[in-house]
Order: structure tokens, then C-alpha cells, then sequence
């Protein structure tokens, strides 16, 4: 995730809510972000973090400057599920904004 990224939607790219649902379980090998949960249960995942973010309504941001990096090995797979045209839309949106900066 790069910093300052927010859908235009309020939706959660490739997921279709506000809200994620998916499970996760990743390490962070760069930059930082939050996982802030609907019941306002908050992370910090920083370098190193090995996380794992239960199947409840949750979602997250950059913290920083910096672009957020990890390897997710549950819950990935969820994403490659988006249609052609949400992913086209993310990366136009991802792009934009890198342009911006």
C-alpha cells in the first residue's frame, strides 16, 4: 500500500465495503500501517510483525511516508479473486496518486 492511498469510494479495493472480512496472516517487511477493527480494536504492524488479522470487519492505512510492504500468506488469495476492472481501477488509482506525490 503506498501512503496517503484511499479508495474514492470509501470501499475497500477488491473487496467491495468499507469494511475487509478476510482473514489474514502476514510479515511486514516495510514501512507501517493500522488495522483498526469495527469494534475499535487498533495494530500497528511494523517491520518484523508477523500479524494475523481475524475474519472480523477491520480496515487499514499507511502510517508514514513510506509504502507499506508484506507478505501475506492467508488471505491473499481473496484479492486475486477482483474482477479485471477493479483491478484496472486500483492500479489507475495507485498510479494517480504516486503521480501526485
Amino acid at each position: 500500500m503506498i501512503p496517503s492511498y484511499a479508495s474514492p469510494s470509501g470501499e475497500t479495493p477488491g473487496v467491495g465495503s468499507k469494511w475487509c472480512s478476510v482473514e489474514h496472516l502476514g510479515l511486514v517487511l516495510e514501512g507501517t500501517a493500522t488495522a483498526a477493527f469495527e469494534d475499535g480494536t487498533v495494530y500497528e504492524l511494523t517491520p518484523g510483525t508477523v500479524f494475523y488479522i481475524p475474519p472480523k470487519p477491520h480496515d487499514s492505512w499507511v502510517v508514514g511516508d513510506k509504502p507499506y510492504v508484506s507478505l501475506h500468506f492467508l488471505g491473499a488469495s481473496h484479492y486475486a479473486e477482483a474482477s479485471a476492472q477493479e483491478r484496472t481501477d486500483l492500479w489507475s488509482n495507485i498510479l494517480s496518486e504516486q503521480s501526485r506525490a
